[in-house]
């Protein structure tokens, strides 16, 4: 709920356009349109007899209901989609979306082989909407393309961004977190329409069920414009919810490139000047952050302190830079960037609570 009064007041119309307009499209088209056609039944026979302006005030209320129960929902909704809980034959799809990836694999090398430039980038670009390891893969396409950026901070620096993506947020430029709200907003907007088209085809044809239940005639076209075309349409907003979450994916990466370095001055860290003295530190910190025993976090506390500002035992490269001053160009780095980190966390904090 703090997210939708967060979107009204900051103007994040991107949000509530991704959640509220297939809200209120679904709660008009029901009630203006399908309604009237099953006075049969009591309910929808008072419904009909009301004022007009009742029943504009009943469209706008259940629009903005709607709208806040899936802005609410966003998590298991999304976990249903990505394929982690509620789907029957996971194992089965979850080997279909294998083979797929080891045929794009398959076409990929064949293609490169065969020197086609565009048919590389092309095949380059389905596959990249797939997790790089075989145990990541999900058994939905929208989970895979998720699952693919989700991974990537790990597979390129082993960072966990899961874990880290607060303080990654916070020090993000501005222009890569408009880029990253109107991606979001994008996969946001097919997965609220699925959501909303299934439920008005589900009560149309329970509507229609109730027709014939009471021996009254069936309209034929309610029947397959108001029950069967919509779920026949929310296949088309899968497929759009594919591709937008690969550009949902390019704003995730961004950020990952872009923000680390500034996020490692935020926490205390400098930089390495190597790949991988870069990555062992990633390592260590994804690790301290995301387990909390005891035994864990002092386990290689050694190996970590020697990433932090102000450690006699940082690593330096031949021809680096007077450690003394690095240090302190870091901290007062570190300083500015906290206190963005703390703002920033504090007005975040629920509405990217996936990532």
């Amino acid at each position: 709920m703090s997210d939708v009064l967060k979107g009204f007041v900051s103007g994040n119309f991107a949000y509530l356009t991704a959640w509220f307009l297939p809200s209120f499209v679904a709660a008009g088209a029901y009630l203006a349109l399908v309604v009237p056609q099953l006075t049969a039944l009591p309910v929808y026979r008072w419904f009909e007899s009301q004022p007009a302006p009742f029943t504009t005030v009943t469209i706008a209320a259940s629009g903005v209901v709607l709208g806040v129960v899936l802005s609410t929902a966003s998590t298991p909704i999304y976990r249903v989609f990505e394929g982690y809980s509620i789907l029957p034959f996971k194992a089965r799809l979850r080997a279909r979306m294998l083979r797929q990836r080891n045929r794009l694999l398959e076409q990929f090398r064949t293609a490169q082989e065969g020197g086609a430039g565009y048919a590389v980038n092309l095949i380059l670009e389905s596959m990249q909407k797939f997790p790089s390891a075989d145990n990541e893969v999900l058994p939905t396409r929208v989970g895979n393309a998720i699952r693919a950026f989700e991974t990537y901070a790990w597979r390129e620096y082993q960072m966990d961004s899961q874990s880290l993506w607060e303080p990654l947020w916070s020090v993000t430029p501005q222009q890569l977190r408009d880029d990253y709200d109107q991606a979001r907003a994008g996969v946001d907007f097919c997965v609220g329409t699925i959501v909303t088209l299934t439920l008005v085809g589900v009560a149309t044809l329970v509507s229609v069920l109730g027709l014939w239940i009471i021996g009254k005639p069936v309209p034929l076209g309610l029947l397959l414009g108001g029950g069967v075309a919509p779920l026949l349409v929310t296949r088309c907003f899968y497929l759009l919810a594919v591709s937008a979450s690969f550009t949902w994916g390019i704003a995730v990466k961004g950020i990952v490139n872009c923000g680390r370095v500034p996020m490692a001055a935020a926490l205390g860290l400098q930089m390495p000047t190597s790949l991988e003295e870069e990555r062992a530190m990633w390592r260590l910190v994804s690790r301290f952050v995301r387990e909390s025993s005891p035994e864990s976090d002092w386990e290689g506390a050694d190996n970590f302190d020697r990433f932090r500002l102000g450690s006699t035992k940082a690593v330096t490269e031949p021809g680096a830079s007077s450690q003394e001053d690095a240090t302190v160009k870091d901290a007062r780095v570190a300083d500015v960037v906290t206190s963005r980190y703390f703002e920033a966390v504090r007005r975040r904090w629920m509405h990217l609570r996936r990532r």
